[in-house]
């Protein structure tokens, strides 16, 4: 798995506080962090949290999507239920703890499944081409 791309989070977030004709003060006070900060995620890739991300995209009306991959929606994170996102966004460490067992379990028995369906594929395709032989023999 690739490290997020903090940099580029960064230039995209500047290139949106540009075109809103807001400056890294102003920007700073709405986002209750140091304009040093911010000046730091734009110019240098400097982390920030989640929270943070949540209240730049709401402030600006933006996608979480484009400032974290670049891209104008990504599917996956689009289809999300509701429920789940504010899962993800809420400060109940005990939900977010849940909702990761809960999905490390989905993706396993999954995961699982899916291997269990590719060996009975190819064992049933063993057993077809035997059973050409033996007709052929």
């Amino acid at each position: 798995m690739s490290e997020f791309d903090f940099s580029g989070a960064g230039k995209r977030m500047q290139k949106i506080r540009k075109s809103n004709n807001m400056t890294q003060v102003e920007l700073a006070e709405l986002l209750n962090v140091s304009s040093n900060h911010i000046s730091h995620i734009e110019n240098y890739g400097a982390k920030f949290s989640l929270d943070l991300l949540t209240k730049f995209c709401k402030v600006f009306k933006c996608s979480m999507d484009y400032i974290s991959f670049g891209k104008k929606q990504n599917e996956a994170l689009s289809i999300l239920p509701d429920e789940i996102i504010n899962i993800l966004f809420s400060k109940n460490k005990t939900a977010q703890k849940h909702l990761v067992n809960y999905l490390n379990m989905f993706l396993n028995l999954y995961y699982r499944e899916d291997v269990s369906n590719q060996m009975h594929r190819r064992l049933t395709t063993t057993q077809q081409m035997e059973a050409k032989q033996n007709q052929n023999a």
